[in-house]
């Protein structure tokens, strides 16, 4: 089950948050990793206090399966845009 982790995905997020530095090196940005859990955090604790509820989940997962078939479409049409114009013979 180790290969169905989202360890990996999670932890190359947050090494991902860093600023280059003029010496090569890369340090990490604190003020981004604490704006971003402070803001999940906050959400979550408002959400348990006032107790959110999901009103429709098969509206909202339907929403859902939308947004991301839009999102890979989108995708799909930049990377070919993309391959087509570095595939262009310089002029």
């Amino acid at each position: 089950m180790s290969r169905f982790s989202i360890v990996p995905i999670l932890r190359g997020h947050w090494r991902g948050l860093t600023n280059d530095v003029a010496d090569g090196t890369t340090t990490p940005d604190w003020k981004v990793r604490i704006t971003l859990l402070s803001v999940a955090g906050a959400v979550l604790i408002c959400s348990y206090i006032l107790g959110w509820q999901i009103a429709s989940p098969s509206a909202t997962l339907s929403a859902m399966a939308l947004l991301s078939a839009g999102l890979l479409g989108v995708f799909t049409q930049l990377s070919s845009l993309r391959i087509r114009l570095t595939d262009r013979p310089d002029e």
